[in-house]
């Protein structure tokens, strides 16, 4: 079984007089045994060795690349970074090697690598990362999630990996990713809408103790008959129709919104009162307007509607009477 100094070979210069080169013990694939070569200073200063063609390298990373693309380098353990002239001997030592055929966790060995991993994809004990070259183990499947994201900078959305958090980021800016859960959008409206699913629900109700997350999720509650409160959809339309006038409503339905008629009745089954002045998209809800200011690709904003002082004059226009209800004064 290998020592912990086939991780790259470290060395042990011998004592001498000659200051420009040492003996340096490094690990040979085909005795399996530590072999004295003659190294000069300039090379001594690395522990990251090539085992197969003796190069010296900064740190583990050089290393690693210089087995994944280097020729002859085949027979390569990408675990232990140590390569053998044979398939052979990297089988011996995938056989061998405490590394590929034990589970610390568990303190216990299996007879093959693949037995081992099977073992940590199936055991509740404890998840172990199956990322190669990585050791992690955490206690559940949280801790292994966190350790994906934050290592391994994996996507929520589709479960890809990358190299570094500057990939995952410009993934997430080509897939329209949610940069809280990944999420993966087809555009940037839908990214924008499905953004507002992580907004706090700190938008109150005007006229019950509800909150929402949207604003338009706040008046769908108002137009829907579900608020407590029980606001009348058509007098919530006349105090719209008197706010905006034509602003927002679309003049041919803006004097039947004020006068509280059915727009069905009047206009068809498909009326569509409210519209946005920037793209000219028409709606049927002011709660369905206000969701296309929210997320929608245009130009328009919030605070265009005004929905502060909206909300002022709804609490001014609409007293509780004695059943708790609200009405138009």
């Amino acid at each position: 079984m290998e020592s912990d100094n086939l991780l790259g070979s470290r060395f042990s210069p011998q004592s001498g007089n000659n200051r420009d080169t040492a003996s340096v013990q490094i690990f040979d694939p085909n005795t399996g045994s530590a072999q004295p070569i003659q190294q000069n200073s300039a090379r001594r200063a690395s522990k990251f060795w090539c085992s197969l063609c003796c190069k010296p390298f900064k740190d583990r990373n050089g290393l690693q690349n210089h087995i994944e693309n280097a020729f002859g380098h085949r027979n390569s353990c990408k675990l232990c970074l140590i390569t053998f002239y044979s398939s052979s001997g990297l089988k011996r030592h995938l056989s061998n090697s405490s590394k590929h055929v034990w589970c610390k966790t568990c303190n216990r060995r299996f007879s093959s690598q693949a037995a081992r991993d099977k073992h940590w994809e199936k055991t509740s004990r404890h998840r172990h990362c199956m990322i190669p070259n990585c050791e992690f183990d955490g206690i559940d499947n949280y801790e292994l999630s966190v350790h994906l994201k934050t290592i391994h900078f994996q996507c929520g959305g589709c479960g890809e990996l990358f190299l570094s958090l500057s990939k995952s980021r410009a993934h997430k800016t080509a897939t329209f990713g949610c940069e809280f859960c990944g999420v993966h959008s087809l555009n940037a409206k839908n990214r924008k809408q499905h953004m507002l699913t992580h907004a706090p629900t700190n938008i109150a109700c005007w006229a019950c103790d509800g909150t929402y997350r949207t604003a338009s999720g706040m008046i769908l509650h108002l137009e829907s008959g579900f608020c407590p409160c029980l606001i009348d959809t058509m007098e919530l339309n006349k105090l719209l129709a008197s706010w905006f006038g034509v602003s927002f409503i679309d003049p041919d339905y803006l004097f039947d919104l004020y006068d509280g008629k059915d727009l069905k009745k009047a206009h068809g089954e498909n009326p569509r009162p409210f519209f946005c002045c920037e793209c000219k998209e028409r709606f049927l809800l002011f709660s369905t307007f206000v969701q296309h200011v929210e997320c929608g690709p245009c130009e328009q904003s919030l605070k265009n509607l005004a929905l502060d002082e909206l909300k002022e004059l709804f609490r001014n226009e609409f007293v509780k009477d004695e059943d708790g209800g609200f009405q138009l004064l």
